[in-house]
C-alpha cells in the first residue's frame, strides 16, 4: 500500500510543479485557446497544453516503478503486451492532443485517429472488462 501511496504522490507532485511552468510557458509563446466559438466555456483565453503536466506525472511513477521490485512493477510485468499497448497508446493519445493544441484538428480528423488507436489497442489485446464506480 505504501507503495501506491508513493506513486500517487510523486504524480501529485509532478503535477503540481509543472502545470504552472507549461501554464507560464504556454503564455510566452502565445499558445493560448481563445474562445471564439460558442461552443467554449470559457471567457477569457486559457493557456494550451496543460495535458503535458498530467501525462508527466502518469508516466514518471511509471517508469521509476518498473525499475523498482515491488507490487506496481510485478502487477504491470504480468501482462507485457497489454501494458506495453496501454502506455504506447496513451502516448499517441498526448501526441495527438499536443498537436491539436498547438494546430487545431476538424472533430472528424481528433475521431479518426482516436479510432486507429483503440482500433491497434485492441489488436494487441487490451480490453475493458468493467468499468466500476469506486463510490
Amino acid at each position: 500500500m505504501k507503495t501506491y501511496a508513493a506513486a500517487f504522490l510523486l504524480a501529485f507532485v509532478i503535477s503540481f510543479l509543472t502545470t504552472p511552468v507549461l501554464r507560464n510557458y504556454a503564455r510566452m509563446r502565445g499558445w493560448l485557446d481563445v474562445p471564439k466559438l460558442t461552443r467554449k466555456i470559457h471567457v477569457t483565453p486559457v493557456p494550451r497544453v496543460g495535458g503535458l503536466g498530467i501525462a508527466l506525472a502518469f508516466y514518471i511513477p511509471i517508469l521509476i516503478n518498473f525499475g523498482l521490485d515491488n507490487d506496481i512493477s510485478r502487477a504491470w510485468l504480468q501482462n507485457p503486451p497489454e501494458v506495453f499497448g496501454l502506455l504506447l497508446g496513451s502516448l499517441f493519445m498526448l501526441g495527438l492532443g499536443f498537436y491539436d493544441d498547438l494546430k487545431p484538428l476538424s472533430a472528424r480528423s481528433k475521431f479518426l485517429v482516436q479510432g486507429l488507436i483503440v482500433t491497434a489497442l485492441l489488436l494487441l489485446g487490451l480490453e475493458i472488462d468493467k468499468i466500476a464506480n469506486p463510490m
